[in-house]
């Protein structure tokens, strides 16, 4: 999906994700304000603690995963997403704030790749080394706001900017894991 194509916001956190891009677009007209809008994919990366579901689907599959858990799966999973480890958020967010050219420009933060919620999962799993997949059916709201598949299109970011994400998938996944396993309580 790139930048311009705007679909119709299907939850509350859609929407307020889009009001506070309008706030800065009238606050740059307004009174000056700097600002570059970044949209972040699927961050995934250490720190996050493991009482947190909401977001950040991979770092909860790894701590269920770490501990010995089931990984809840939405129907059959093939839904992609575009997931980004997030010292490669870091370094995008660097790149817009030192460049120019990028006030008051919206800009997908994302690896432009696609890869299945199943797939993920069963890499999770084996290089946590425990889990097991349980695929459940939708939960009533999730269902409806299931956007289907999500792969940000990263075109502009790379051309306007110079920015491209370092860590692939595989590698983000064992150095979280890893982290978590080190500091697993």
């Amino acid at each position: 999906m790139a930048e311009d194509d705007l679909g119709a916001p299907l939850c509350l956190h859609a929407i307020h994700k889009r009001t506070i891009e309008d706030y800065l677009r009238l606050y740059g007209q307004l009174f000056g304000l700097r600002y570059s809008v970044a949209r972040v994919t699927n961050p995934y990366g250490p720190g996050q603690p493991s009482g947190r579901t909401a977001y950040c689907v991979i770092n909860h599959m790894i701590h269920l995963a770490i501990g010995g858990q089931p990984i809840p799966i939405y129907g059959d999973g093939t839904q992609l997403r575009d997931y980004i480890h997030v010292d490669d958020v870091v370094g995008a967010l660097l790149a817009l704030a030192a460049s120019p050219g990028a006030d008051g420009r919206v800009y997908n933060v994302g690896t432009g790749k696609g890869v299945g919620l199943v797939d993920v999962a069963t890499q999770v799993i084996a290089i946590a080394g425990g889990g097991r997949i349980a695929h459940v059916d939708w939960p009533p709201l999730a269902a409806q706001i299931e956007t289907g598949d999500f792969v940000a299109d990263v075109s502009r970011i790379r051309r306007e900017i110079g920015w491209t994400p370092a860590i692939a998938l595989v590698e983000g996944l064992s150095q979280t894991v890893a982290f978590y396993r080190s500091h697993a309580s």
